[in-house]
C-alpha cells in the first residue's frame, strides 16, 4: 500500500461547489491581485520576528536523508 494515495481532481461540480463554498466564508476571502501587490513580509511588520526563528540542527546525514535507525 503506497503511503499517500494519488491525487484526485474535483469534477467541474465539485469544483464549483468548493469555490461556492470558499465565496460564502466571509472570514476567509480569497486574496485579490491587489491584496498581493500591497502585501509585505511578516519581518517588516513585525520585526522580532526574525529574532525568533528557530533553526533545526542536523545531526547525520543519514538524518537529512530520511534514514532514522530503528
Amino acid at each position: 500500500m503506497p503511503r499517500k494515495p494519488d491525487f484526485i481532481m474535483p469534477t467541474d461540480e465539485e469544483d464549483a461547489r468548493i469555490n461556492q463554498g470558499i465565496a460564502l466564508d466571509a472570514d476567509s476571502p480569497e486574496l485579490t491581485e491587489a491584496d498581493f501587490q500591497r502585501a509585505e513580509p511578516a519581518s517588516a511588520i513585525v520585526p522580532d520576528l526574525a529574532s525568533q526563528r528557530r533553526v533545526r540542527s542536523i545531526e547525520s546525514p543519514d538524518e537529512e536523508a530520511g534514514f532514522y535507525p530503528a
